[in-house]
């Protein structure tokens, strides 16, 4: 009789045991790859980054108002921060979509274009952690992409000056863009809440995702 209990406990222990090696391949694609995000994360944010530069390369429609195109990319790298939210998240777009334009030549700057979308990344994840994540409210997400778009502008006064480029001139034309950066950065903002609710309100399916997602972060 006890040969028949162990032989038929065994085949249970084999089994626990395969689900205890099998469980931490099941959540191996929910643990941190980089700068605390997933490799699922990265990937998303990565194609949200590359979004950016390739937006202002193929829709070039030039309105003679500076900082235009903000409305586009500015939401792009909040909806990304609402959707994945992670510290960097923001950020890792930034430097994507900076990495990328100065590659593909965009700006005058050069290679310093870069710092011109990592700064407003930077800038994101920062508002988001002090004053938290509030993709609901319009007001704040707003102030949050009229801030981060005006950050570019400090890009661009520190590569001109490294370029050289008179104080002078730089302090004028920053001064009169400097407006028009902030209100196309607060509609992106408003913008990227648009979308956010969209996206958290959509179909049955979408509302899956997301959960699937948020209790995939909380096993890390």
């Amino acid at each position: 009789m006890i040969k028949k209990s162990s032989s038929a406990t065994s085949p249970g222990g084999a089994q626990a045991d395969s689900h205890q090696a099998a469980s931490p391949q099941a959540v191996a694609p929910h643990r941190p790859y980089v700068w605390g995000l997933t490799l699922r994360d990265a990937i998303f944010l990565s194609f949200l980054g590359a979004v950016i530069p390739v937006f202002k390369l193929l829709f070039r429609v030039d309105l003679h108002v500076p900082g235009h195109t903000g409305l586009v990319w500015i939401a792009v790298m909040i909806v990304g921060r609402a959707l994945v939210p992670r510290r960097y998240a923001a950020t890792w777009v930034g430097t994507v979509a900076g990495l990328l334009a100065a590659l593909m030549g965009q700006g005058k700057e050069g290679p310093l274009v870069f710092f011109q979308y990592l700064f407003p990344g930077l800038t994101i994840d920062l508002l988001v952690r002090l004053f938290g994540e509030r993709w609901s409210s319009y007001l704040a997400v707003g102030l949050y992409g009229a801030v981060a778009h005006l950050t570019k502008l400090v890009a661009i006064y520190v590569a001109g000056r490294i370029l050289g480029v008179p104080q002078y001139f730089l302090t004028l034309g920053l001064g009169l863009s400097a407006a028009s950066h902030a209100l196309f950065g607060f509609l992106g903002g408003c913008l990227a809440v648009a979308v956010h609710r969209q996206l958290r309100g959509g179909g049955p399916d979408r509302k899956k995702m997301f959960s699937q997602a948020q209790s995939g972060r909380k096993k890390e």
